[in-house]
């Protein structure tokens, strides 16, 4: 259901401003991903919710006081096979989370901020098939 509802929300994920008293600080549990692509013309191609496992290794994410941050788990794609990703972070009017990894800076709008959710989202596009591909894509983050 909540997939139906980002996906029709044609102007964006990115409406609720966050809380500015809550910290981010500390560790998330990346619980679903939700990513929706749709044409040139707006309509959907393809709107997915994918479930992170969980298990021995859950997919987190840690951020530091010292504006540091890891994302670490276990691939969808590859149970046995784990990642991390880490780099910088900065919060910019309690909007906007910029991660910086790899020399390579990602700006998401932070769409839900509560003592026990997190919610970034971000659009871009690509291009396959001959074909412009817009995707959004959010991420949800539980304590």
């Amino acid at each position: 259901m909540a997939v139906v509802l980002l996906a029709a929300c044609k102007k964006d994920l990115i409406t609720q401003p966050a809380d500015a008293s809550i910290k981010i600080t500390g560790k998330w549990q990346n619980s679903y991903n939700f990513i929706v692509t749709r044409d040139s013309l707006g309509t959907i191609l393809s709107a997915d919710t994918v479930i992170v496992p969980g298990g021995v290794e859950p997919s987190y994410y840690q951020f530091n006081d010292d504006n540091t941050w890891v994302h670490a788990g276990i691939h969808n794609d590859a149970p046995d096979t784990t990642y991390s990703v880490q780099g910088t972070y900065k919060i910019e009017s309690n909007k906007t989370i910029t991660f910086v990894a790899n020399g390579k800076n990602t700006d998401w709008a932070i769409t839900t901020l509560t003592p026990n959710k997190f919610v970034f989202a971000r659009k871009w596009n690509y291009f396959y098939l001959n074909k412009t591909i817009f995707r959004t894509d959010a991420v949800i983050l539980t304590r």
